[in-house]
């Protein structure tokens, strides 16, 4: 009920069907890519693409990302991906249909804590990458320059990674297509009260239905700033130039621009969709498709070895090291093992004392087996010395099994599920990029399913 109809394939057709006559300035979005397309590099076939698209009968599958350092995590290239892979979809089936990544102004993130400039990201990794390394990281660099605005940075990597399919990239944020916007927002502005109630009331039926999860989206931001509701009244004295879309408009203002078949997203973008629902209708728009990115973890072999070696699985890692080492240890190492050889020793000692107090008594006595006691004795030392010895070895051996497991689960961890969270929320696209080289997107390419909608493994090596 919160979601146009369900992400399949012959959904997706559907939703092209409807776009493609909606009444759009082709000709100047087209301009406004083709400048673009010339300031990010991109090449021929994104420009090849940028020509398709000022035909009526093509449409848009669009990922909206954020404008992150050094790519984002890796999710960001996963919407890229998935986007490309609907539009391909929609090319199967005859149907005309562009991949774009869009931009969104005003949304950043930072970067991971081990990789928090470019800097940083060269010096670990130049000496250990070699020449592969090399024109990655000089890829980096360069998109990456000092001063370089964070939403360009990441159009020109986007740009030069997903070169071969020809992925288009807008920056949201450029004068252009706040221009295309400006009539559209100041009709949004105009209608506030009634796009606050349509989005409150959806919101009620989400909390209702157990969905809504987080706080209540902005309609509108001001300077970059969320404008609460009791500040609506004063947006249309404010004049609309400083007055941006918030994170329920924003999709459909996208929609207003492009002819969008579908809109990639992760699941914290959901719910913004679904408040949005309403508001689609409001402007006579209808609503894209919502695709789940493809979701996957990148499986290196070296992890897949330790998983191999250990009988775990992927899930069993978001618990954590610690309590991953644990449950292995329970079942091959054993805790009692000191206790097991101190036992032994006592139990040993105890029979030995026994055996010589009936054979002559305590050691350098006189009697008739005086001299076997000695021997007894003798022997019981050694035999308590050399326990003491397998014990001593036996600890150790089994100290450095689970340091080794510690190691080797702790590695797998923090490559898999990196503070108990999914790889492509925490581990930066960079990372991947600047270890395999760009190459890898192929290779995950062609291992995702943007129409399986569960998380899925990627050999990548």
């Amino acid at each position: 009920p919160f979601c146009p109809c369900p992400p399949l394939p012959e959904s997706l057709l559907t939703h092209a069907a409807r776009r493609r006559a909606a009444p759009l300035a082709r000709r100047e979005i087209a301009a406004v890519l083709e400048r673009e397309a010339l300031e990010f590099g991109s090449g021929e076939e994104a420009r090849s693409n940028l020509r398709r698209l000022q035909s009526a009968d093509t449409v848009v599958v669009v990922a909206s990302v954020p404008a992150a350092p050094l790519g984002g995590p890796m999710r960001v290239l996963l919407e890229a991906l998935s986007a490309i892979q609907a539009a391909a979809t929609l090319e199967r089936e005859g149907a005309p249909a562009v991949p774009l990544v869009w931009i969104a102004p005003g949304a950043s993130e930072s970067a991971p804590d081990w990789l928090d400039d470019t800097g940083r990201l060269v010096r670990a990794t130049e000496a250990a990458l070699g020449e592969a390394g090399d024109e990655t990281v000089g890829l980096i660099r360069r998109c990456y320059a000092p001063g370089t605005a964070p939403a360009l940075a990441l159009a020109r990597l986007l740009a030069a990674v997903t070169r071969p399919w020809g992925l288009v990239v807008a920056d949201g944020a450029a004068p252009e297509w706040l221009a295309l916007a400006r009539p559209w927002i100041r009709q949004a502005v105009e209608r506030a009260p009634e796009l606050t109630r349509l989005a409150r009331e959806q919101g009620e039926r989400l909390a209702a239905a157990g969905y809504a999860g987080g706080p209540e989206a902005s309609l509108f931001e001001l300077d970059g700033a969320p404008v609460a509701h009791d500040q609506f009244a004063s947006l249309m004295e404010t004049g609309s130039e400083r007055i941006r879309p918030g994170a329920v408009l924003a999709p459909v203002c996208v929609a207003s621009l492009l002819p969008v078949a579908a809109h990639v997203s992760g699941p914290a973008g959901f719910e913004t969709f679904a408040r949005a629902l309403g508001i689609y209708r409001e402007f006579d728009l209808d609503p894209p498709l919502v695709l789940p990115r493809a979701s996957a973890t990148l499986l290196d072999s070296r992890s897949r070895r330790t998983l191999e070696k250990y009988g775990c699985r992927l899930p069993d890692l978001y618990a954590g090291p610690d309590a991953v080492v644990e449950r292995l240890a329970s079942g091959t190492l054993d805790r009692d093992l000191p206790a097991r050889f101190d036992a032994l020793a006592s139990e040993l000692d105890r029979r030995l004392a026994g055996l010589q107090e009936v054979l002559g008594g305590e050691r350098g006595g006189s009697g008739e087996h005086s001299g076997l006691s000695d021997e007894i004795a003798s022997s019981r030392s050694r035999m308590l010395y050399q326990i003491q010895k397998l014990r001593e070895r036996a600890v150790a051996a089994q100290a450095l099994r689970r340091e080794i497991m510690m190691r080797q689960i702790a590695r797998a961890c923090d490559a898999l599920a990196p503070g108990g969270a999914l790889q492509e929320d925490r581990i930066a696209a960079a990372h991947f990029l600047v270890r395999y080289s760009a190459k890898i997107l192929q290779v995950v390419y062609d291992r995702i399913d943007v129409w399986t909608h569960e998380h899925q493994i990627v050999r990548i090596d």
